[in-house]
């Protein structure tokens, strides 16, 4: 059987004579010839120009040579076939299912960023530097925050997580000295420390430090190096943290805090290691944190294990200079993790021939918080 078919090129029709078949040469260009030896090869007007077939992507064009034979389809640029219709591609604006913001920006968007405090993945070091901040102000709701040109900054932080610890005491009168009409007779110089609790009232089931609670703290600083008066001493970084023991501890609650202040009736670790021994029996196996403090899911615990070290210090002749409480608001807390420093003072003394003190504390605070998790898509 035979049957004719018409191609258009540019600038001509041919008419050809087909042979019986697919109608299909292996170009792609849909011409046969009727010679029978190559099926290939149809005739076109040299120059001339058609389109063609190309293979999973838009047709390309093809130029008659001057033997009259179609050349070369000339493909346009196609992005790969592949086995998988569903692949996920990065870049093709498309937010698809094992793409996030962190993986594929362009198309999922950027992820959301905490910009009220460190970054956790930053290092958790102390700050090279700390803002002062008023005792009696942290008690009260912070404003919200503002960039400098006063546009308010979102918060897309989660909750705040801290470290505290007492960074100094610095000395005014030692106490224990004679007070004279001409003046004070200065006391020889004395070692200090503190018996810290501290609580936010929150249960946080993945507390690293206190098993599935975390509600409450407590530590013992170790005892200062020896001040005389008008002086102060440092605390090492690790001997003197009270919240967030083995690590930032998340913190979310308004947190409440309760200093009781010793001077050494004999200055030495020797007199110190006792109160730390008393505290550690009334814990018992129900707490760890460290290495010189506990950390409980019940704050009823946490108060008997300071009552057993106050005691003990207590009967070893420790002077117990003063407790005192403060109450940190919640609104505070994300912007405790940027670094910084208060202080309190408190003194003593009655009449001439009494026992005048002074005592300044000084308290610092560190941290991070991590940004919330980007919207689901």
């Amino acid at each position: 059987m035979r049957f004719v078919r018409s191609a258009s090129w540019s600038g001509a029709v041919v008419v050809l004579s087909l042979a019986c078949g697919n109608g299909s040469g292996a170009d792609g260009s849909g011409f046969t010839n009727t010679n029978g030896a190559d099926a290939s090869v149809a005739a076109c007007p040299p120059g001339a120009t058609s389109s063609c077939a190309c293979n999973g992507g838009p047709a390309g064009t093809q130029v008659c040579t001057a033997s009259g034979t179609p050349g070369t389809c000339a493909c346009t640029s196609a992005p790969p076939l592949t086995n998988d219709a569903s692949a996920d591609r990065c870049n093709n604006l498309v937010c698809e299912a094992s793409e996030s913001c962190k993986t594929c920006p362009r198309d999922c968007g950027e992820c959301p960023k905490c910009e009220l405090a460190p970054s956790c993945t930053d290092g958790l070091a102390l700050p090279a530097q700390t803002t002062e901040l008023n005792f009696d102000d942290l008690s009260k709701v912070a404003a919200a925050p503002t960039t400098d040109a006063g546009a308010p900054i979102p918060n897309l932080c989660l909750d705040a997580q801290l470290r505290l610890r007492i960074a100094r005491v610095d000395v005014g009168h030692q106490g224990k000295q004679v007070w004279l009409p001409t003046g004070t007779i200065s006391g020889s110089p004395a070692s200090y420390y503190c018996i810290v609790q501290a609580s936010d009232g929150f249960v946080a089931p993945t507390s690293p430090d206190a098993g599935p609670n975390g509600t409450m703290e407590v530590a013992i600083t170790r005892p200062t190096a020896a001040i005389p008066d008008f002086q102060g001493a440092d605390f090492a970084p690790t001997d003197s943290i009270f919240w967030g023991q083995t690590g930032p501890r998340i913190s979310r609650s308004n947190l409440t805090l309760t200093y009781s202040c010793f001077q050494q009736k004999e200055t030495g670790d020797s007199t110190w290691e006792t109160v730390l021994k008393a505290g550690s029996q009334a814990a018992g196996g129900l707490a760890g944190a460290g290495p010189y403090g506990w950390a409980f899911g019940l704050g009823s615990i946490g108060l008997a294990v300071a009552g057993a070290a106050v005691a003990a210090a207590q009967s070893q002749g420790d002077w117990h200079m003063f407790d005192v409480t403060q109450t940190i608001d919640k609104s505070q807390l994300l912007e405790l993790t940027n670094g910084h420093r208060w202080s309190f003072e408190r003194s003593g003394g009655e009449s001439a021939f009494h026992y005048p003190w002074k005592l300044k504390v000084t308290v610092e605070s560190w941290g991070c918080a991590e940004a919330l998790p980007p919207p689901p898509h």
